[in-house]
């Protein structure tokens, strides 16, 4: 050792490389999986992003290739989006939404299998328009709980009239809880009957 440095700075030295040699940008042994949500007055859709490390792809792809041959069909990823569908739950209110999905993107099976594809799921819900006030929207992600890391953001509505006030969530994410509210539409002034 260097006479210049004490026992201690070769220590945190030695560990400062050694954890910089094992950073790296990708989750390996996770699923990554962002959720997205944009309230409107009656209608509201959820963008899900799935992101596979490449420890997790085989069992990600055993839920999509279902036939086991190594290709992913149409068909199969339509009961994979089918599937990550039926683990979502939306209340608004209280009272639960039925998602439909919307659309899908979706990797190749080399950037799976590299850990470096994401699938994009879009959803969608309908309901009866929210009145003016205040609202709650509670979003809950049950997809893969054993190997996953969640986030969970609302959007800037795209809808003029709802503003989000709040947004909570729980620990690992998976709960949003977003309080929206519905501003009353402008009236329309109309000018005086010409007679």
């Amino acid at each position: 050792m260097s006479p210049g440095l004490p026992p201690l700075a070769w220590i945190g030295l030695i560990a400062s490389l050694l954890m910089a040699g094992s950073a790296s940008g990708h989750r390996l042994d996770e699923v990554l999986q962002a959720a997205r949500v944009d309230v409107g007055v009656a209608r509201l859709e959820v963008e899900l992003d799935l992101t596979p490390g490449i420890e997790t792809t085989s069992r990600v792809l055993r839920l999509i290739d279902l036939n086991g041959d190594g290709t992913l069909s149409a068909t199969e990823w339509e009961a994979y989006a089918d599937l990550v569908r039926s683990s979502l739950t939306l209340k608004v209110d209280g009272r639960t939404c039925p998602l439909a999905g919307e659309s899908a993107t979706y990797a190749t099976m080399e950037q799976l299998t590299n850990g470096v594809g994401m699938i994009r799921l879009t959803f969608s819900a309908q309901f009866p328009p929210l009145r003016t006030g205040r609202h709650r929207v509670a979003f809950r992600n049950r997809h893969l709980p054993e190997a996953s890391v969640y986030l969970a953001n609302a959007l800037r509505p795209s809808d003029p009239l709802v503003g989000v006030e709040r947004q909570e969530r729980d620990v690992l994410q998976r709960e949003l809880t977003i309080t929206v509210s519905i501003k009353a539409p402008a009236k329309v002034r109309r000018p005086p009957a010409a007679g």
